[in-house]
């Protein structure tokens, strides 16, 4: 390619690039908030049907939009975590462990060594 057919950064094409380039993640951006939006719908359970369609279109069409989903899940799931009560107890036992009984009641107890990092 000839040098004077070559792009400068104050040519004309130049310009015309940054600008489809500016517009494409002006659009991306648009997408994102949209995706955050409709997420937070999702896990308040408050998404109707046309929004629930429109999230589903949106994660059809690129990575981005389907990390941003991933990632405010996450968000959803890591907050419920931190702010959900402590337990001290299970609010019921559970019927898989309570068949092998309680531990405290087989009579067999020994102390295991004590673990140290790298062992």
């Amino acid at each position: 390619m000839p040098d004077s057919s070559r792009p400068t950064p104050d040519s004309p094409k130049s310009d015309r690039a940054a600008e489809l380039h500016s517009a494409e993640l002006h659009e991306l951006e648009q997408k994102l908030d949209r995706v955050d939006e409709l997420v937070s719908l999702l896990v308040d359970e408050l998404i109707d049907e046309p929004q629930f369609q429109e999230l589903e279109s949106l994660l059809h069409e690129n990575d981005q939009t389907r990390l941003r989903y991933v990632q405010g899940m996450q968000l959803h799931c890591d907050l419920m975590d931190y702010f959900a009560p402590a337990e001290s107890k299970p609010s019921r036992p559970s019927t898989v462990l309570s068949m092998l009984g309680n531990p405290e009641d087989s009579g067999v107890h020994f102390q295991l060594p004590p673990t140290t990092p790298g062992n």
